[in-house]
């Protein structure tokens, strides 16, 4: 999807204003994750994702880093065992979008060629 495009041409400008060689997941994990995730109060929610689906009791605000580590192992999970949706890769339809009236944004017709490393 189109925010696939957006993302890699953010990540080789950054690459290229620090001086770094950061692979989209590296990028995630070593920057992305600890500004946006790891921390009490997140800073984007990506509804349905891994980082917002509490298990049993949990409340977001009340993780500890190592529960917040293992949401981030769960976003790594389903992008390598399911097809892209907007529960964790933004800009890709809901799951269910084609047995439900979908509100899903930024959804096109056009073919974009995506791999694991985009999501």
């Amino acid at each position: 999807m189109i925010t696939t495009l957006v993302g890699r041409t953010f990540l080789k400008a950054y690459n290229e204003k620090y001086s770094q060689n950061y692979s989209a997941k590296d990028f995630f994990e070593k920057v992305y994750f600890d500004l946006f995730f790891n921390h009490s109060k997140y800073m984007q929610w990506v509804t349905n994702s891994p980082f917002v689906q509490m298990s049993k009791g949990q409340k977001p605000h009340l993780l500890s880093v190592k529960e917040r580590k293992e949401k981030l192992e769960n976003l790594y999970k389903k992008v390598e065992t399911e097809a892209p949706d907007a529960s964790f890769a933004i800009g890709f339809p809901a799951s269910e979008s084609k047995e439900y009236a979908s509100t899903s944004g930024l959804v096109s017709d056009v073919l974009i060629e995506t791999d694991e490393e985009d999501i």
